[in-house]
Parts: structure tokens; C-alpha cells; sequence
């Protein structure tokens, strides 16, 4: 996630789809069609294809492996290429979020008016070697309280910083945690009085 441009008027973030995420889901996929192809084959042009035989049983569970792998790398495959572009525009006072998918797009648009606070929330995950680390998840409050995410993705704490403070900043609402009424996070780190 990033900002892509910035005016007086106008903010763009983009958050780019995870292309490591989109490889790993296509590899398994093409792995998975490989194995239910040269099994599904071998299992047609077997001479020793009688029910219940050992070799058909294998490939068999071959070809529900290969099923499995590319049910699970399509899966991660569409859920890594997904794009979000989120518009910040005070001419026409609106906040504009369009996801990308290869579904299909869907536009989302906010009135500035109703913008109460830019959030976050921390989530915390194991990571490799037994290390914590802490991903952050940007909201836009609005006043009635509820909590559209700017995409659904967590993004490490300098991106979100830079980006929830420059939000914030563009549209005079406060920057603090999702579950912290009284601002102390914004108050500690000095960015709100």
C-alpha cells in the first residue's frame, strides 16, 4: 500500500495485489493440474484398471490430490491478485474505493461528511523462527460507527503511519486505534492534541 499521488485536492493510495501471493497460488495450481492430468491418464490407459486394485486406488488418490491442489492454488491465486485503489477528493467530496479482482470491480464511495476518524487495528501474528509481529489493518470511521477498511489488508507499521496520518491530515479527522475512544495512542505519539 502506497500513495501514488497527493494535491491539495486529491490523495490516490494504491494497494497492489501480493505477486508473490499470485505466483505461489498459480504455481500450486499448475502443479495440481499436472498431477490430475498425469493421473487421470494413467489411470484410463492402465491395463491393470480392475476395481480395487492397488494401482487404481493410487491414482485414484492422485487424481483427488491434483483436484485438492488446484481447488487450493486457484483459491489463493484469486484471493492474492486483487487490487484496491482508494481516492481521497475534496472537489468532489467523496472518498471513492475500487477493488479490482479478476471477478470483476467493485466501487465503493464515501461522502467526506461522514468520515468521523481514520482508524487501525493491530493484529498480531507468529512469525518465522517463533517472532511476533504486528501488522496494522487502516479503517475509515464513520460517524454512525461503522468500519469500511481501506482493502483488507495489513500493512506494516511505517506504511501505515505514513498513510493513516496523511489521510487523516487531508481530511481534518482524527488518526487513533478502532478501540480506543480516548485517543491515547494519537496523544502519546503527539499526532493530536
Amino acid at each position: 500500500m502506497k500513495i501514488i499521488s497527493e494535491s491539495d485536492t486529491k490523495i490516490v493510495i494504491k494497494a497492489s495485489a501480493s505477486f508473490f501471493g499470485a505466483f505461489v497460488g498459480f504455481v500450486f495450481f499448475l502443479a495440481g493440474a499436472a498431477e490430475f492430468v498425469s493421473a487421470f491418464f494413467l489411470n484410463s490407459t492402465s491395463s491393470t484398471n480392475a476395481s480395487g486394485s492397488l494401482w487404481t486406488n493410487i491414482l485414484w488418490g492422485n487424481i483427488v490430490f491434483g483436484l485438492i491442489f488446484i481447488i487450493i492454488g486457484g483459491a489463493v491465486f484469486v484471493a492474492f491478485s486483487k487490487v484496491a485503489t482508494i481516492t481521497l477528493d475534496k472537489t468532489l467530496m467523496k472518498v471513492s474505493i475500487l477493488r479490482k479482482s479478476l471477478f470483476g470491480n467493485h466501487i465503493q464511495e464515501i461522502p467526506l461528511n461522514q468520515i468521523s476518524k481514520i482508524g487501525f487495528q493491530e493484529v498480531v501474528g507468529g512469525g518465522g523462527g517463533g517472532a511476533v509481529t504486528t501488522d496494522f489493518e487502516l479503517f475509515f470511521m464513520l460517524s454512525d460507527g461503522t468500519k469500511i477498511s481501506f482493502d483488507n489488508r495489513l500493512v506494516r507499521s511505517k506504511v501505515f503511519m505514513n498513510i493513516g496520518s496523511k489521510a487523516s491530515g487531508f481530511l481534518n479527522v482524527p488518526f487513533g486505534r478502532v478501540d480506543d475512544p480516548f485517543n491515547t495512542f494519537e496523544k502519546n505519539l503527539g499526532i493530536k492534541d
